[in-house]
């Protein structure tokens, strides 16, 4: 295996947007799958190589008849698309991709990280249901913990 790995882009590009987006395109109106938006990990996995997931999907994606939300893999650098900022995005859209990422058949668990003064380090769902894990006595176990689980820690 290369030591290769997905480089999101910079923090203009992507402020608010979930850790595990990569980057946002725009190929135009004029396209049914208007909107590409890639992914890293841990929906990108080591064997995909220089490919990484992407979600494409049209200004209506969850129009029973003029919608398009559909996931593939390409290459990782998208050359001849338009980058986008994640803002960009109109907000509905924005759901639209979190909503297919953290709810599909194999969600991304997003968590966040904080230290209880009783419990040592604790991962608690992004949305505040519950907790993951034993409590850690570090922060390096905790964030290790996460990666092994395949949970985003949210910043």
């Amino acid at each position: 295996m290369s030591n290769y790995r997905p480089k999101r882009a910079t923090s203009r590009w992507l402020e608010e947007a979930p850790a595990y987006v990569l980057s946002v395109h725009d190929a135009g109106p004029e396209v049914n799958d208007r909107y590409t938006v890639c992914f890293g990990w841990p929906l990108w996995e080591e064997r995909m190589g220089r490919n990484v997931p992407y979600l494409g999907f049209n200004e209506n994606p969850t129009s029973p008849n003029m919608g398009v939300s559909m996931w593939g893999e390409c290459e990782a650098h998208r050359q001849g698309l338009k980058k986008i900022r994640w803002l960009d995005l109109p907000e509905n859209l924005r759901k639209h991709v979190i909503g297919r990422v953290e709810s599909g058949p194999d969600p991304v668990i997003v968590v966040t990280l904080t230290k209880d003064k009783s419990h040592g380090w604790v991962l608690i769902a992004a949305d505040g249901k519950g907790g993951y894990g034993p409590d850690f006595k570090n922060k390096a176990e905790a964030v290790k913990y996460a990666k092994d689980n395949l949970m985003v820690i949210k910043s």
